[in-house]
């Protein structure tokens, strides 16, 4: 079993989702991956191996499918 907690960030694009994004992926913790979501694409210099990127609208079917397929410790929107 892993012990990897996996985050779901909506809406990543704005500035507090970047910001948030950011801190999580610096702050060096080893087991946590980052699935960011928004109907906007994130900025180039965010880029990171413990980190996805899905372009969606929390709203639509895919956000739920995503939501129920994702195992995600928690949700921050």
């Amino acid at each position: 079993m892993s012990d990897i907690k996996r985050w779901l960030i909506t809406g990543a694009a704005g500035a507090i989702g970047l910001q948030v994004i950011k801190r999580m992926l610096q702050d060096g913790f080893k087991n946590l991956e980052v699935v960011a979501t928004d109907v906007r694409a994130l900025p180039s210099f965010i880029n990171h191996p413990r980190l996805k990127f899905s372009k969606l609208d929390i709203r639509g079917k895919e956000a739920f499918d995503l939501i129920q397929a994702g195992n995600f410790y928690g949700v921050l929107h």
